[in-house]
């Protein structure tokens, strides 16, 4: 049974780099779902199990340059059941936040890929117990980093009252100011007609957030059926509980394409600059006003960001969010760049080693 790639966001963009490195279509194939580096494929064909050449894992500087949920692929001897993948398509778009991988010897500063090729990354939060705005910051600061869009959902607004959760509406229009927010609940039906119309046909989408937010029961509404197996919040920690535990991408009776994420406690910052810097793109343009170039804003003559702070237009918390995932960005970077260069040392003295070995046969 032939399946047409397009209908799982294969466009011009892929169709660009295909037909520059002279790849058949049958070759082509789409990571749909991944358990431990054993990934399901969409090709062509239909879906078959996918895993990595050891040339393809070998090469690997890092998981970056390994295939992730979204990748489209290289792929040979493809049949129902197999294919073997070969290389990754350039990724248009993606979303990762830091790692730590463990070697043989020490810890490595590494990053995660969530999700490729998404155009749009909906940062779930359940209302009731789970708003943190500063935590909002960071998702948002990757999505930005990585080119998707963000969209914030308030779900399970029928467990508060409207006043609140509006509060918490307007706390993230006046943080960041154009961001799409959506409150929701799948009891009163609030927002579900919006949900629906911001994941359109031929779009790629991801649901992020913590635990027991509300991810796969609203996947599951936008399906239509239940798709992905839900659970009750905890009653004695109040904690969501770990109802998917790997990503998948679904195509929805839309057409849209839908991918659900484990649960994230912790949104470590990778080298996402400039991702900040757009997420907090007012604090940046109020800086440019300051007198000097270098200013720390802090105490500085004619800083413009404590003349704002002052006149009620920025808040010390919004200025304190901003710094902190800047620092934690450039501690990240600075980790990968130390990284690269004891690599480089290394693989220079091997080849000093090697040469003197060389020299020392031929005596």
């Amino acid at each position: 049974m032939h399946t047409d790639l397009k209908n799982f966001g294969f466009g011009f963009f892929q169709e660009q780099h295909r037909i520059e490195n002279e790849i058949a279509m049958e070759n082509v194939a789409r990571v749909i779902s991944d358990s431990h580096e054993i990934y399901l494929l969409q090709t062509s064909q239909g879906v078959c199990r996918g895993s990595m050449t050891g040339k393809m894992r070998y090469n690997a500087a890092g998981r970056r340059d390994l295939p992730a949920v979204g990748d489209w692929v290289v792929i040979s001897r493809p049949d129902a059941h197999n294919a073997v993948i070969e290389a990754l398509f350039p990724r248009r778009t993606d979303l990762c936040r830091s790692a730590v991988q463990a070697s043989a010897s020490s810890l490595r500063a590494d990053v995660q890929i969530i999700a490729a090729n998404i155009d749009t990354a909906f940062i779930v939060v359940a209302v009731d117990r789970d708003f943190s705005i500063n935590r909002i910051d960071r998702y948002m600061s990757l999505i930005l980093q990585g080119g998707a869009i963000p969209v914030v959902l308030l779900n399970k607004c029928d467990l508060i009252d409207e006043e609140t959760w509006k509060s918490h509406e307007n706390q993230l229009y006046k943080r960041h100011p154009g961001v799409e927010v959506i409150a929701t609940s799948l009891i009163t039906g609030q927002g579900l007609e919006l949900l629906a119309k911001a994941t359109p046909s031929g779009q790629t989408c991801c649901f992020i957030g913590s635990s027991g937010v509300g991810k796969s029961s609203l996947i599951n509404y936008l399906a239509g059926e239940e798709m992905i197996a839900t659970a009750q919040i905890s009653a004695v920690n109040a904690r969501g509980r770990h109802t998917t535990t790997s990503r998948h991408l679904h195509l929805l009776p839309s057409g849209a394409l839908l991918l659900d994420t484990p649960g994230m406690r912790e949104v470590a910052m990778s080298d996402a600059e400039s991702g900040v810097s757009e997420a907090f793109s007012f604090i940046e343009e109020v800086a440019l006003k300051c007198r000097f170039t270098d200013c720390r804003h802090v105490d500085e003559p004619g800083c413009a960001i404590m003349e704002a702070i002052e006149s009620g237009h920025l808040d010390y918390e919004t200025l304190a969010s901003y710094k902190k995932l800047l620092r934690e960005s450039a501690r990240f970077e600075k980790k990968i760049n130390e990284q690269r260069k004891s690599e480089r040392s290394f693989g220079k003295m091997v080849k000093e080693v090697l040469k003197v070995k060389k020299q020392l046969r031929g005596y």
